[in-house]
């Protein structure tokens, strides 16, 4: 790996990560439905991709957004998987479900999907999420930040998306792609909750994040089409744009049934 290589990907660690911190800090002061969709903001897989195109070339990117697109679908089943889990187990809901992850990764990474069918399959296991997670009441507990939970967000996700970096380029677009939908946030999020707030509390983080599902998928999609036409920065821009839209929309949607 050349010394320039290196500086970018320790570039994207140290961004990626102060990002993760901020929408954090910014959720405190909201309650879970505000603050879960502020969680859920594009983050590790937005900087996976934003990065990538950076590193190694757009058209490598718009290829990674392919397998991101379709992979975001098992990140919402690991949702499932951990609330289904959680009475039960508790803590250990969480590496369960992170192993279930990892699992259905392997699995999907022997399929070839285009950018359609990767929004479909996505698509399908957002309903399924939906219809599960929306019988669980939402709470208005808000999440006060700590030092530790700052660290741990800044360098899991800041990790997280330097690892995807390394992987693509070293095994391809589409295994990156794959990893750019890990659920960075997600685990660090789950974690202060199960330990900090207790069931009910993670229960209901993890039931509103239902909400910003279809957005998210949007954001990597948006990524496929944007990113060989306008570039980096404005095609980031425009795939957020895109994201605030659908995330409105479909809340709106949602809260009139």
């Amino acid at each position: 790996m050349d010394e320039i290589f290196l500086i970018k990907l320790f570039i994207s660690f140290i961004i990626s990560g102060l990002f993760a911190v901020f929408a954090l800090w910014i959720s405190e002061k909201v309650g879970t439905r505000i603050g879960s969709l502020i969680l859920s903001i594009p983050s590790t897989t937005a900087f996976s991709l934003l990065f990538i195109a950076w590193i190694q070339g757009i058209e490598f990117a718009a290829r990674a957004s392919v397998m991101t697109t379709a992979s975001l679908g098992i990140s919402f089943v690991f949702v499932i998987i951990f609330v289904h889990l959680l009475d039960r187990f508790k803590l250990s809901s969480l590496f369960i479900s992170l192993l279930a992850w990892f699992i259905m990764a392997g699995i999907i990474s022997l399929f070839s999907f285009d950018i359609y069918s990767s929004f479909f399959f996505s698509l399908i296991l957002i309903i399924i999420s939906f219809l599960f997670l929306r019988k669980i009441n939402p709470m208005k507990t808000k999440i006060k930040s700590t030092v530790p939970r700052l660290a741990l967000r800044f360098f899991l996700v800041g990790a997280i998306v330097s690892i995807v970096v390394l992987i693509s380029k070293f095994a391809g677009p589409e295994i990156g792609g794959i990893f750019g939908s890990f659920p960075a946030v997600y685990t660090a999020t789950f974690f202060i909750a199960i330990k900090d707030y207790g069931i009910k509390f993670s229960k209901a983080i993890a039931a509103n994040t239902v909400f910003a599902y279809l957005s998210f998928v949007s954001y990597a999609a948006a990524v496929y089409f944007l990113y060989p036409i306008y570039g980096i920065i404005f095609g980031t821009i425009g795939a957020y744009l895109i994201y605030l839209v659908v995330l409105l929309t479909s809340n709106l949607i949602i809260k009139k049934n």
